[in-house]
């Protein structure tokens, strides 16, 4: 069985620099935009993982968003590109998780991974259709 507060913590510790990278970069083409990245948790979601972008705080919000829900004996993870208001940009990969042992979470995490770091770069070049909107 998968502890998921150790798993969140592997996932956080693989996807916080692919995710500040992305905001990062994203704000350096526009020296208002303010960026945010950091996690949560709670007992349905052991990780609730973003980065963010905005230009002031009372103005509309980009966020790149890590679920990882457990629910059920299972363990989901998704990422999605959007704004505050639901606007969806771009949804990104998802990966469920049940009954499985600890060699085959670690090869399912690193394809996901890599399809993580796809979405992150293809969200990268919407970046000028998203940086107006803001």
């Amino acid at each position: 069985m998968i502890d998921p507060s150790e798993f969140a913590s592997n996932v956080w510790s693989q996807i916080e620099g692919p995710l500040t990278r992305a905001v990062t970069e994203a704000a350096a083409f526009d020296k208002q935009l303010m960026f945010h990245v950091g996690q949560s948790t709670n007992a349905a979601f052991p990780m609730r993982a973003y980065a963010t972008l905005r230009k002031a705080p009372n103005l509309r919000e980009f966020a790149i968003t890590v679920d990882l829900d457990h629910r059920d004996g299972a363990l989901r993870l998704s990422a999605d590109a959007c704004f505050d208001d639901g606007e969806l940009i771009a949804e990104g990969p998802s990966l469920s998780m049940v009954d499985i042992d600890a060699a085959e979470v670690e090869h399912l995490l690193d394809s996901w991974l890599v399809e993580l770091r796809e979405f992150l770069a293809s969200v990268g070049l919407r970046m000028a259709e998203v940086l107006p909107k803001l």
